[in-house]
């Protein structure tokens, strides 16, 4: 068994990186370990949204990434080892997820302590049996919700007629996303 690791920023210091390996416990009914296999960091968008997703120490902070994993343990019938996810997992090698099957392309994370966050960020879609064609494009779909996030920006600002601006100053913590609003 690969050991488990995980990256943590300090929050006041983005600079100042730790690799922590989390304590290994037993899953409990409904919970799943999954092999995070690649992903794209999202952004750090301090207290108020992303370090709530995988907590750490009061200094420290889990970074949120957006990336597709394998269910290596479960007790979840649901998501039986070999389920691929697509979903928001910590910068780590290993993450351990409570789900709940919406239907069979969908879970939802419904962790006590993730249930009120923004809901997006709950969700994993079930790519298991993706077509081999979708599966070429494994890659560019972590890309894909930071494109999302370009595009509603975009449609939010075109819907309100761009607020009578005459030049608009685009800024994200993800260079991504920022590059997909001006883009659009």
């Amino acid at each position: 068994m690969t050991r488990a690791v995980e990256v943590q920023v300090n929050k006041k210091d983005f600079r100042e990186v730790r690799i922590v390996e989390p304590e290994a416990v037993a899953l409990l009914s409904g919970e799943v370990r999954v092999a995070i296999e690649k992903f794209v960091s999202y952004a750090i968008g301090g207290d108020d949204m992303y370090w709530q997703f995988y907590p750490a120490d009061d200094e420290w902070g889990v970074v949120p990434v957006w990336g597709v994993a394998t269910v290596t343990e479960s007790q979840n019938p649901d998501a039986p080892v070999g389920t691929r996810l697509h979903g928001f997992y910590p910068m780590a090698n290993t993450a351990t997820l409570r789900l709940q099957k919406k239907n069979d392309m969908q879970f939802k994370e419904v962790s006590d302590y993730r249930v009120p966050l923004f809901g997006l960020y709950n969700e994993y879609g079930n790519v298991t049996n993706n077509p081999k064609e979708m599966m070429d494009f494994e890659n560019a779909s972590c890309l894909f919700v930071i494109f999302m996030t370009s595009y509603c920006v975009a449609d939010y600002c075109d819907a309100n007629d761009f607020f009578n601006a005459e030049q608009i100053v685009v800024s994200s913590v993800s260079s991504k996303t920022g590059f997909g609003v001006a883009k659009l």
